[in-house]
């Protein structure tokens, strides 16, 4: 592989390449870079789900969290299989799929929920239009 662009940690040399940057360490750098928006949306969605207006405005809150988790997940596997990452970030990996599935199972329970209060209003409904 060739250098590519500037290093900021070592010095440059006269071509304003660093020696020890590669292409290769530059595209580990940046696609480690991009998980960290998504990790840390998944934590501003989730927090901003339990302050949210409605239950329609909580359930939107944790699915974007959760597709967030869900992208941090992807990244993370991607780059623990091209050994971007080291065995120690297996916890890490193993984490952000228990995150997934938290957050799946309280979008799916908060739909389920809304769905049964939607029966039992409609069922109370029906119920008061046949009494005389």
């Amino acid at each position: 592989m060739t250098s590519t662009s500037v290093c900021w940690s070592s010095p440059a040399t006269s071509s304003g390449q660093c020696s020890s940057c590669t292409l290769e360490a530059l595209s580990r750098a940046r696609f480690l870079i991009s998980c960290y928006p998504a990790g840390t949306s998944t934590g501003a969605n989730a927090e901003e789900s339990d302050g949210a207006s409605s239950h329609n405005d909580f359930i939107a809150k944790n699915r974007i969290a959760l597709k967030e988790a869900k992208e941090t997940r992807f990244r993370l596997r991607v780059c623990r299989r091209c050994d971007f990452l080291d065995t120690s970030f297996d916890p890490l990996v193993q984490e952000s799929d228990e995150l997934v599935r938290i957050l799946g199972k309280i979008v799916s329970s908060a739909v389920r929920n809304r769905r049964n209060r939607r029966e039992r209003a409609s069922d109370k409904n029906n119920n008061h239009e046949r009494e005389p």
